[in-house]
């Protein structure tokens, strides 16, 4: 996975969730995904129109595209690197009126079947699976219980608004 972990770490450490003021919500009941739409700490002239004052996501999705961090070029899939449970993976599909990107997920049930080749993918391959959450878990419990029960296929908001991811950071390994 070394170019979809390079994508990745360029969106961290170029502060894009930070400026893009990242959220996490529901995309169906398989995973929470972390993309750039509005949350409560989203600055309004940020994500509006200055001609009208309409939401305007798609200026938020601009922050990634500038940065050219804003989709992997290709899937990157591995069976080695599989969509389990806790798992972190990165679309490559850009951002659209179907906000399919530049965000990530978190893979809230084994996801192979929805994720990996032959699922969402148009071309047959699967989104690259590139990392694992190994500490925190009952955190993403939380943010996936907090829109409540959803059903395959369902888009849900969370039901107090949008989550706002409000630091990102990694650690080295020692």
């Amino acid at each position: 996975m070394p170019h979809t972990t390079h994508v990745f770490l360029q969106q961290m450490e170029q502060g894009l969730f930070m400026q893009a003021k990242v959220s996490f919500h529901h995309n169906g009941p398989h995973m929470i995904l972390a993309e750039p739409v509005p949350n409560f700490a989203t600055p309004h002239e940020l994500w509006h129109n200055e001609h009208d004052g309409e939401p305007n996501e798609q200026a938020l999705a601009d922050i990634f595209a500038n940065s050219g961090y804003d989709q992997v070029l290709f899937q990157e899939y591995s069976p080695d690197y599989p969509h389990d449970k806790y798992t972190l993976g990165l679309s490559r599909r850009a951002f659209d009126d179907h906000h399919s990107g530049p965000g990530f997920y978190v893979n809230t049930q084994d996801n192979i079947a929805s994720h990996g080749p032959g699922g969402y993918a148009s071309d047959g391959t699967g989104d690259p699976c590139f990392g694992k959450i190994v500490n925190g878990q009952d955190i993403i419990e939380r943010i996936h219980a907090a829109s409540g029960v959803l059903q395959e296929g369902d888009w849900k908001a969370m039901e107090h608004g949008n989550i706002a991811l409000m630091s990102v950071h990694y650690i080295h390994p020692r």
